[in-house]
């Protein structure tokens, strides 16, 4: 009977343990949230996003909505002209993900991409250092190669300079986020370029991994 009685209690205790941990973390994201210079997005966006979810400001005439993840610890924000719908309207993702580095740091990864039809590009995307028992955040001056991708990394290695010069000014690659991997993507909406069937193409999509202590290239995909 006392070991039974002592289970139920370890129980109980390993639920309340867990509820805290899942509280803790929402407010550690949302911490960061506040605190992260996000190109776009001002204090009182932030203010009204976090008690509201989405709202159209009439002041800037965009339309915000935001998805937190408190047990992943990341974050998506999209933004678009209030009243524009339809795949031809232009919008802005954000995306802020969090990777463990000890109980105590993680690496906060900010990326703001501009969807426009038949050319993305990569409007800010940077590291910071956030400590959790200060709540510190603090840019990271650290450079990662397996960051630093480039439109011939999609590519052969052989493939000639003057089919990457041709796409270049058209294409760029932009930096997504899904469950515990990076995403490095190219897109041009419809394959307006040809990009999904040229020989030299390696994949459209890089994925990257964070091991703890530093991030690495994993794979290349093609994702038609």
């Amino acid at each position: 009977m006392k070991i039974y009685k002592w289970l139920i209690f370890y129980v109980i205790m390993i639920s309340c343990n867990q509820s805290q941990e899942k509280k803790e973390q929402g407010a550690f994201i949302i911490d960061v949230f506040r605190k992260l210079p996000i190109i776009g997005i001002s204090l009182d966006i932030k203010y009204e996003l976090l008690t509201q979810i989405r709202i159209d400001s009439t002041k800037e005439n965009l339309q915000y909505a935001i998805d937190i993840d408190s047990i992943n610890n990341s974050i998506l924000i999209q933004s678009s002209i209030a009243g524009c719908y339809g795949s031809s309207c232009p919008y802005n993702n954000y995306y802020i993900k969090s990777f463990k580095v000890n109980n105590e740091l993680y690496k906060i990864v900010l990326s703001n991409c501009l969807i426009v039809p038949g050319n993305n590009s990569q409007e800010q995307f940077d590291i910071f250092d956030y400590y959790l028992s200060s709540k510190l955040l603090m840019k990271d001056t650290v450079s990662y190669p397996a960051l630093n991708i480039q439109l011939k990394d999609f590519f052969n290695i052989n493939t000639p300079d003057s089919i990457i010069d041709k796409l270049k000014d058209n294409i760029t690659p932009t930096y997504s986020f899904n469950n515990d991997l990076l995403y490095c993507v190219i897109s041009d909406y419809g394959d307006n370029y040809g990009i999904l069937d040229n020989k030299w193409l390696e994949g459209n999509t890089i994925e990257i991994k964070w091991n703890g202590k530093y991030f690495v290239r994993s794979r290349i995909i093609l994702i038609k």
